[in-house]
Order: C-alpha cells, then sequence, then structure tokens
C-alpha cells in the first residue's frame, strides 16, 4: 500500500463544519512552496504556468531586478480579500484567484440609481443651483442615463485585476511591467472575455487561466529533478530540498482528489464505443435537426452539399450546408455556414480574433467560404455584421462566427439539442443581410 500524501492526511482531520474548504488550504500549500523555491524554479513556475509568453521578457527583467519576491495569501484590495498575490518589495505585481469547483463571486456595483437611493433623496430626479428640480424633459435623460448605468457586472477578477493596475501604476519600482491576473482553477469555467489581448474591463495587460492539473503535473516534473537516485536517497536519509518535498505532497493530494489527471478515464471508455457504435448517424441525425430548424425559420435560406465532420485544425464538430442564391452569387459552392461544438485551445482559430474564445467548450454558428474564394473585409461589410458575431482574420476557413458557451445550455441531450436548434436558427436570422450583401459582391 502506498503511503498516503501528507495534504492528504492533514486535511482528513480538518473541522467538518462547512464545506471542505480545499480552495484555501491549496493557496496556503502554493504559496508555502512558491516561496520556499529558490528565485530560478519560482520564476519558472510562474513563466511557465501563469503568464502568457507576452510577458515573459518582462518578468524575467523583474525578477532579476527585485530584491525580494514573497507571495502571501487573503491580501485585502478594496475591501475584498484576493487569494494569493505576489509582492516585489511591498508592490503587488500578481493576483491569482483560486477556485476548485465555486463560480466566480458576483462583485457587480451599482451605478447612479443606486447611489440616488441611498443618498434618500426626495427623487431621482437632479436638482439646479436653485434648487428646482428639472424639466421633464432633463428628467427623461437623466433617467435614460440612470439606466445605462445601473448596474456595471464585475466578478473578483475585475476587481482584483483594477486594484492591481492602480498599485502597479504608482509603483516606480517595477518599470515596464504591466500586472498580470491569473484565474487558477479545476472545474470552473473562466469568463468567456478573460485572457484577451488587451486589458479590457480586467485592467492588467496579461490575463491567464491555469489548471491545477498543469500545477500538478510541473510540481511533479520539478520534484523528479531533484530526486535522482531514490533508493541511494532513502538509504543515506531524506537529502531533498524542503521545497522539492513540498512539491510532491501538493501534487500527491492534487491526484488524491483526482485534480491532476490527464489520463483515460471511464467516460472516455465510453465515448470510444459510442463512436463505433453508429456515432456517424447520430451526428446526421442531430445536426441534420439544427439545419432543418434554421431552414424553417430563415426566409429564403436552403442548403445544398450538406454534410457532418469533425474538424481537427478547428477542434470542432458541426454540420455544415453550402449556400444558394440569393444568399450566394452562383449555385457554385464556394460559401456555407457551419453550426456545432468546439474545443478551442490557444492554437486554434478561434483564437484568431480580439477576444480569444477560452478554453471551454462553445456552441458556435460559423460562416466559412473556401479558401481560394476568401473575400476581403471592407467597412461596408463589416457594418453588417450583427453585434456578438466575431470577425476571424487570415489563416482559416471561418469569415465571422457567433458563439455561446455550451454550459450556458440544458444539460439533458434533447432540451440541449432542442435550445441549440433555435439559438442557431436566431443567428442566423441575425447574419442573413450580411450574406446578402456578400453575394452582391
Amino acid at each position: 500500500m502506498s503511503e498516503q500524501a501528507l495534504f492528504e492526511r492533514l486535511f482528513w482531520y480538518r473541522e467538518r463544519l462547512g464545506p471542505a474548504p480545499y480552495e484555501n488550504m491549496l493557496s496556503e500549500a502554493l504559496a508555502a512552496a512558491l516561496n520556499r523555491m529558490p528565485r530560478k524554479e519560482m520564476a519558472q513556475f510562474v513563466a511557465d504556468l501563469f503568464l502568457p509568453s507576452d510577458a515573459h521578457l518582462a518578468w524575467a527583467n523583474l525578477t532579476k531586478s527585485s530584491r525580494s519576491l514573497r507571495w502571501e495569501t487573503e491580501v485585502w484590495t478594496d475591501g475584498k480579500r484576493a487569494d494569493l498575490v505576489l509582492k516585489a518589495e511591498a508592490t503587488p505585481v500578481l493576483v491569482v484567484e483560486n477556485k476548485v469547483n465555486a463560480p466566480l463571486r458576483d462583485h457587480s456595483r451599482s451605478g447612479l440609481r443606486a447611489k440616488r437611493q441611498q443618498d434618500g433623496s426626495r427623487s431621482a430626479l437632479p436638482v439646479d443651483n436653485n434648487g428646482e428640480e428639472h424639466s421633464a424633459l432633463q428628467a427623461a435623460v437623466d433617467n435614460d442615463l440612470a439606466e445605462k448605468q445601473e448596474i456595471e457586472a464585475r466578478s473578483q477578477l475585475h476587481t482584483y485585476g483594477n486594484w492591481l493596475h492602480q498599485q502597479v501604476s504608482a509603483s516606480q519600482l517595477v518599470p515596464r511591467w504591466k500586472g498580470a491576473i491569473v484565474f487558477l482553477t479545476h472545474a470552473s469555467p473562466p469568463p468567456e472575455d478573460f485572457g484577451g489581448a488587451i486589458p479590457g474591463p480586467y485592467g492588467v495587460l496579461w490575463q491567464r487561466t491555469c489548471r491545477w492539473r498543469q500545477v500538478a503535473a510541473w510540481l511533479e516534473k520539478a520534484h523528479a529533478a531533484t530526486w535522482l537516485d531514490q533508493e541511494n536517497g532513502l538509504k543515506q536519509g531524506d537529502q531533498r530540498p524542503g521545497w522539492a518535498v513540498l512539491a510532491q505532497e501538493i501534487a500527491g493530494f492534487l491526484k488524491g482528489r483526482k485534480m491532476a489527471s490527464d489520463g483515460l478515464t471511464h467516460a472516455d471508455l465510453n465515448m470510444f464505443e459510442s463512436y463505433f457504435s453508429g456515432y456517424e448517424t447520430r451526428l446526421e441525425s442531430t445536426f441534420g435537426m439544427v439545419r432543418e430548424r434554421i431552414e424553417a425559420e430563415v426566409q429564403g435560406i436552403k442548403f445544398k452539399n450538406t454534410d457532418t465532420q469533425i474538424i481537427d485544425a478547428l477542434r470542432a464538430v458541426w454540420g455544415y450546408g453550402y449556400l444558394t442564391p440569393p444568399h450566394a452569387p452562383s449555385k457554385k459552392a464556394e460559401r456555407y455556414l457551419c453550426w456545432g461544438i468546439c474545443y478551442p485551445d490557444k492554437e486554434s482559430d478561434w483564437n484568431k480574433v480580439e477576444a480569444p474564445l477560452s478554453g471551454w467548450p462553445h456552441a458556435f454558428v460559423a460562416l466559412a467560404f473556401e479558401k481560394t474564394e476568401f473575400p476581403i473585409w471592407t467597412r461596408e461589410t463589416e457594418a453588417f455584421l450583427p453585434d456578438g458575431w466575431r470577425i476571424v482574420k487570415g489563416g482559416s476557413d471561418i469569415y465571422c462566427y457567433s458563439s455561446k458557451l455550451l454550459h450556458e445550455f440544458p444539460s439533458e441531450t434533447e432540451a440541449l439539442f432542442k435550445q441549440f436548434s433555435d439559438w442557431a436558427a436566431l443567428r442566423v436570422r441575425e447574419i442573413e443581410p450580411l450574406l446578402r450583401e456578400i453575394a452582391k459582391t
């Protein structure tokens, strides 16, 4: 019987009041391990798991120029506690929000209307210098503005990222460092707009989602590099550095909690069985239902040369149909609509947009072209692009697409694809004017 991981044994003795405190325990354990690592190993951990590649040079400069780098837990940020914060000297430079299965907490803040209600004012109308209420027209304008500013959707990542931006901007100790915020998660999905190429509502330029399974794999590998001769080490006493022992124990705890495995599971084996027992027939039946819904709901849309496929390059399974006039200039097959489910990664075409898709499964509808017929975007065609559709620029058959996180659909299969069919039809109805415009040109 193999020895049980230290943290697994300690976790068994926790007080049983309330839910299991995985997140707090893991944050404390990871901070302890990172603070005990030599700076070279700690810097490599951060570069490998917590930063996008365009931050690596600035990170290397920061680690060379800072006298002290220390991880702290439960750090106050604008009245909220961040799970993990890395400080260079006394300046926060990186924030980690740690989740296992829980969703991000809502940090939404109310706008003008809530402020007026909090002030206890007699009415929602502003007053002029004479204490008189504005005219009815001005009141309508003010109330419309209040409606638009009433709620600003925020999560923990927004709060911590914008706090970090203020801290980094005010410091002279870390020139050229833009700040980084990390969403460290096991099964909790990141926001769809998190991890883009611009700060956006998150305040800082560098945003990264990291999985606990990646942490486990990195810690295991780092530990192995310090334990070259296990048998001799046991004879002479444990000569491993303390941080490496701690790294191994954390990895062991993650394995015990089923948070570290990338190997085949029973679900994978069931998938293979399903694939070899009529998968293609079910695929055609399912996505054929979506196609029929689109043709029934969108006037003038008729498809030819329809089929279903698995596309490795796009990490997607989809159905598709080539467009016919008036949504194509001729009967020649050159442009098609596709609808399906994708599993994005950073190398896929779903990242060739300003706000790349997160790594979670998405339903999508897309307009695509044969590459020899790929049209160039113009101001005229962009004017027809509906809200919520994204342009893909270069290196892909896909011209533009709309997507929705798969977990936002019902979990029951029949209900999922019924709602997916309705959603796909609405998306095609939105883009139908663009199809006609492109057909003219």
